[in-house]
């Protein structure tokens, strides 16, 4: 499923993963990509949010705080561990219904955006393609309210992001 995924979409996917078990969690869900995507440091997605001052432990206190108020529990080990979690993945995490469909649908995005005449172009997908999926507005599920939480306008970076997608052609 991730053959045509960039080695940057690759590593944003493996981070959600790494946020999962972090905070103690068995499925990675859209906000989880969220902070693979803010986590991999060197993406479009990535660099917007710093521009923006939103940074990665930003993105996770919220999210840990939207999770306490939906799941009605906190999780204290991770609250300690925020900006000290690391090590690698050795076990496949599975998606929510809501991740898979972001990752389906940033496939679909990438097949919008190849140009007529150089196929091979955006024949990848990429963390673009991701943060765009995930913006849509039947796409980002927790990761869109993760980011009005942050003050962010979804719709902004949307706009920002296929323009950016579009200068690349």
């Amino acid at each position: 499923m991730f053959d045509r995924f960039t080695e940057n979409a690759i590593k944003a996917i493996e981070l959600a993963q790494k946020e999962t078990i972090c905070l103690g969690h068995n499925l990675v869900g859209t906000e989880m990509i969220l902070l693979g995507l803010i986590g991999e440091g060197t993406n479009i997605a990535a660099k917007a949010f710093e521009s923006m001052g939103i940074g990665l432990n930003d993105a996770r206190v919220e999210v840990d705080n939207k999770l306490y108020m939906i799941l009605g529990y906190s999780y204290p080990k991770r609250k300690k561990a925020i900006g000290k979690c690391s090590g690698i993945v050795e076990v496949e995490i599975p998606f929510t219904s809501n991740a898979k469909r972001i990752i389906e649908m940033s496939i679909e995005e990438a097949q919008k955006h190849v140009p007529r005449l150089d196929l091979s172009r955006h024949s990848y997908i990429g963390t673009e393609h991701l943060l765009i999926s995930l913006l849509l507005p039947n796409g980002g599920g927790l990761a869109i309210d993760v980011l009005e939480e942050l003050g962010v306008d979804p719709s902004n970076i949307l706009q920002a992001s296929v323009a950016t997608i579009y200068c690349m052609l």
